[in-house]
């Protein structure tokens, strides 16, 4: 290489810079490292000194005895300084290239990395963004929570100097106990704790982990483009541990459920579709699968209250007044059909999750009260009057095949009791009829008679189809057992058909609805009734 190659070499790294946007530029500087600089001037220093090695020459120090044979120029010219220069410059690409591969980003790179976020926001570019923060979430995430080695020693010592905050001192032991019975004296605690001035604090490092989060939370634009192109990188800022995680939560399933080509909808499909038990959620199904492998991500994160809150939304006719009309239609080709209608994803995704919370026992009962509202919408919304619609059909619209389906998950809901593991505590059933948020079966029965309730008083859903959902809860009662925990479930299920899910009491004696029940018994087949004779004595008391 000659001094003009070399120079034409340094010329078209400044220009490239020199052209370079300003994102380019902010991640040149984010990639720029100490070892990187030194490498750097070695090689510009060292390929100097070669290109003109004739004038700048010095003889082999004595020193290196026989390590000058390979360090000088054989005298034939078969390797010249020019060549030597010419794999020196090879050399430092490589290292460079090595550096650049092998290290990784420190606290010290978060200005940066916050100017570089704030460029790809403002210029749109969400998929570099994405790409870029992604690997580097945990440590941000760190920094911005006071994780550091750095800077828990500082708080521990600014504590002790009595300039921290006390309680972070107390976390850091076992207990308050141990904290009293260990505590230096007060004086020496002092003497230490001035050695959190030589400590840095790295809270411009936290200000600016910070802002990088606060930013791609609330960018709008980047979490549709996430919906639409990228909703796996959504679980990553998902899984931290920060307040901002459940208003973005909400927005991101929020816009999943309203768009039927969303990871959302392909995943539920491939999931009840396909062999698995519907406890088991496969790593390939990424989002049910950092839901509800752990349900305790879905319950913290409430995930099923966008979805629901969208579902009744989308059934208010002064909303979606199309999807209304739609629900009307006939449900003759309807299961071609219901991958990509909300509601019924919807009942789906729900399913998913309550039975897996079920199988963890989850305390609680992840929403599945949800179901008597949206069951409501749709008898509100419920119109066989249309042309094409077949009154004597099992399900004459898609909407009663919706009211079915709700009808069903439901009753699942009560029959996961049996199939629960000794000691869970969604077996235990209440001696006493009455609400219970934190057990998934008595929930479930307790929705499942406000639904009965709401299809029994109807005067849209005609007598047929309310006589067919009425017999299908009765096959509930029969197939649960009349002994132990499950007779006592039974007991239970009876009784929050008959009160119509109130359990307050107040509808206790409420005899339309009683003699509307005692209608539908008496439409149902005689073999129901027979074995639901427990049923038919509350019933008739």
């Amino acid at each position: 290489m000659t001094p003009d190659g070399f120079l034409t070499f340094l010329a078209l790294v400044v220009a490239v810079y020199t052209v370079a946007t300003p994102v380019a530029k902010l991640r040149v500087r984010l990639e720029i490292r100490l070892l990187q600089i030194i490498a750097a001037a070695v090689a510009v220093g060292l390929t100097l000194y070669l290109e003109f090695f004739d004038a700048l020459k010095q003889p082999c120090p004595p020193a290196l005895d026989g390590a000058c044979v390979w360090l000088m120029l054989p005298d034939d010219k078969s390797f010249t300084s020019k060549d030597a220069a010419f794999l020196v410059v090879l050399g430092w690409t490589l290292i460079a290239w090595l550096i650049h591969s092998l290290s990784k980003l420190g606290p010290s790179s978060l200005p940066v990395l916050s100017r570089l976020v704030d460029e790809l926001l403002i210029e749109e570019r969400y998929a570099e963004l994405m790409k870029l923060i992604e690997p580097h979430l945990p440590l941000i995430d760190r920094v911005s929570r006071r994780k550091l080695r750095f800077q828990r020693l500082h708080d521990w010592l600014a504590a002790l100097n009595g300039k921290g905050s006390i309680e972070y001192l107390i976390k850091t032991l076992d207990n308050r106990e141990q904290h009293k019975k260990g505590r230096m004296p007060t004086a020496i605690s002092r003497i230490i704790g001035q050695f959190h001035i030589i400590i840095p604090s790295q809270q411009k490092e936290e200000k600016h982990a910070e802002d990088i989060l606060r930013s791609i939370y609330r960018a709008d634009d980047a979490r549709r483009f996430m919906v639409k192109q990228r909703p796996y990188a959504a679980i990553s800022l998902l899984r931290l541990k920060r307040y901002e995680r459940f208003e973005f939560s909400d927005r991101f399933f929020g816009d999943l459920i309203a768009d039927v080509g969303s990871a959302l909808y392909l995943e539920i499909r491939e999931h009840q579709t396909t062999r698995y038990r519907i406890q088991a959620f496969p790593e390939s199904n990424r989002l049910l699968h950092f839901l509800f492998f752990d349900a305790e991500n879905a319950r913290a994160l409430a995930v099923w209250k966008p979805v629901g809150e969208y579902l009744l939304k989308r059934l208010d006719p002064t909303v979606d007044r199309d999807y209304v009309v739609y629900l009307n239609g006939p449900a003759t080709h309807f299961e071609q059909e219901w991958w990509e209608d909300s509601t019924y994803v919807g009942i789906q995704f729900l399913r998913l999750m309550v039975d897996a919370a079920a199988h963890q026992s989850i305390k609680w009962h992840m929403w599945l009260y949800d179901l008597p509202r949206i069951l409501k919408k749709l008898e509100e919304n419920y119109n066989a009057s249309g042309g094409f619609i077949d009154p004597a059909a099992e399900f004459p619209t898609r909407g009663a095949r919706l009211i079915y389906e709700i009808i069903d998950a439901l009753g699942d809901f009560v029959m996961l009791a049996p199939d629960l593991p000794e000691g869970s505590p969604h077996r235990s059933v209440p001696t006493r009829f009455g609400r219970q948020n934190d057990n998934i079966p008595v929930s479930a029965a307790i929705a499942l008679g406000q639904c009965v309730k709401i299809i029994a008083l109807s005067n849209r859903l005609g007598d047929r189809f309310a006589s067919d959902m009425h017999g299908h809860v009765l096959r509930y009662i029969t197939e649960l057992s009349r002994d132990g925990e499950v007779g006592r479930l039974r007991a239970f299920l009876i009784q929050s058909i008959v009160e119509g899910g109130d359990t307050s009491g107040g509808h206790s004696h409420d005899q339309g609805y009683r003699q509307r029940l005692a209608t539908l018994a008496e439409n149902a087949d005689h073999v129901l009734r027979h074995r639901a004779e427990d049923y038919m004595a509350v019933l008739t008391k």
